[in-house]
This record gives C-alpha cells, sequence and structure tokens, in this order.
C-alpha cells in the first residue's frame, strides 16, 4: 500500500502500518531520510540516510508494526508498506553514469515503456579489490559470539580473509562496526536473523554491541585463504 507522508524537518514522525517489506518512492525536497522500522519497542533496524528507491525486506516471520521517519528539510515523502515484494521504476527522468571497459554498450530497461537511459563511458575500474593472497580455500564456521550493550569484539584482523559472515542468532539488533562502537554511533544494524556478508573489509577486525540491557548471540563464518 502506498502511502503519502508529510515530514517537518527534525521532526520523528511514525507511519502506523504493519508489513514485512519497505520501498521509498520519493523523499521529496529531502535528500534522504532517516528511517526507522520498529516492533513495538524493538528497533528492527535503522537506516541513516535512506534515498529515493530504497527497499527494505525482513526476514521470513518477522514484521514490522511501524516506519518512523525524519528529514531535515519539509517536504512530502512517498513510501510503500507491504507484505509482498513490490517491484516499482524509480529511473524516470534519472542519468545513470555507467563505468565500463568498452564502447559502444547498449542499454535496455525492461518493462512495457522503456525509459531512455544516457551512458556516460569512462575507463574501466574494479568495483572492489581484494586484500592480497590467493584464492579462496576453506570455509572455517567460528564459534558464535555473545554481544552485550557494551562493545564486544566480534573477529581481530586477518589479511588471508576473503570473506566474513555475521548472523543474529539472538532476538534483539544488534549493531556491527569498527572497535569503539557505540549503539548512538550505529550505522549497520542487524534484526534478529539476519545474516550480513562482508567482502570488501572481510580482511579487518569487526565489533558488536547491543542496545543498553540488550544482548545478542552473533554467528561467524569465514573464507580464508
Amino acid at each position: 500500500m502506498q502511502f503519502t507522508v508529510m515530514l517537518t524537518a527534525g521532526q520523528r514522525i511514525a507511519q502506523q502500518t504493519a508489513g514485512g517489506y519497505f520501498l521509498i518512492l520519493n523523499t521529496g525536497a529531502a535528500p534522504s531520510l532517516e528511517v526507522w522500522l520498529l516492533q513495538n519497542s524493538t528497533e528492527l533496524e535503522y537506516i541513516r540516510t535512506a534515498a529515493r528507491g530504497l527497499k527494505a525486506r525482513m526476514v521470513p516471520g518477522v514484521r514490522f508494526d511501524r516506519v518512523e521517519l525524519r528529514a531535515t528539510v519539509d517536504c512530502t515523502v512517498e513510501i510503500i508498506v507491504s507484505d509482498g515484494l513490490v517491484d516499482v521504476s524509480t529511473t524516470d527522468g534519472a542519468t545513470v553514469t555507467a563505468t565500463i571497459a568498452n564502447t559502444p554498450l547498449p542499454v535496455q530497461i525492461d518493462g512495457p515503456d522503456p525509459l531512455p537511459v544516457e551512458v556516460a563511458s569512462t575507463p574501466a575500474a574494479p568495483v572492489f579489490t581484494r586484500p592480497a593472497g590467493g584464492d579462496v580455500a576453506t570455509v572455517n564456521n567460528l564459534a558464535s559470539v555473545p554481544v552485550t550493550a557494551a562493545a564486544t569484539a566480534l573477529i581481530a584482523a586477518d589479511p588471508d580473509r576473503r570473506e566474513l559472515r555475521f548472523c543474529n542468532l539472538g532476538t534483539n539488533p544488534v549493531a556491527i562496526g569498527a572497535a569503539g562502537l557505540t549503539w548512538a554511533a550505529r550505522a549497520v544494524v542487524m534484526a534478529p536473523g539476519a545474516v550480513l556478508i562482508e567482502r570488501t573489509g572481510a580482511h579487518l577486525a569487526w565489533t558488536g554491541i547491543c542496545d543498553a540491557a540488550l544482548t545478542t548471540t552473533v554467528g561467524l563464518q569465514t573464507l580464508d585463504v
């Protein structure tokens, strides 16, 4: 279902609609929004800079009962809340810049009414660079780590690690970040049952933390040289 929400700068406004899928159709005059997906008093997900086209889907069996939004300017936003997946084109009137190795590049937009897309060719660049080393050789199932409201080290740095997988095995949200992480400074929050796969920063050390008085357990799996 589509909703129009009028936001006043700096005020946190709630849309009291339950669902398992959330989509931002338009942010109006705001470049981005702060978004909270909540279930009762539990924060399932927090996005600090949610832009037009952002989609969020809960894991099976988990639903939010309201969405809260905040913007830095007065604006009128359009959102969709649903229990099923909704695919809406957000490319109308947009310019797409592609980094490609060769030209020309044919571009086609799927759908009954194809949209014109302008493609600018620039020298190819890698999407990401793996840390120095060889190909993946082993999969390691590590011991799960209990996490509290104090920053908890999840895994130490390892230059031979190519991929790192986190799973929130508990019943409370957990934030993932660097050493010294606080709940107030969270940027990546995993809801109960959520899985996060880290590739570009897999070789770094990672820390977890829960909100005040809450705990959870984080499962870990690595792909190493």
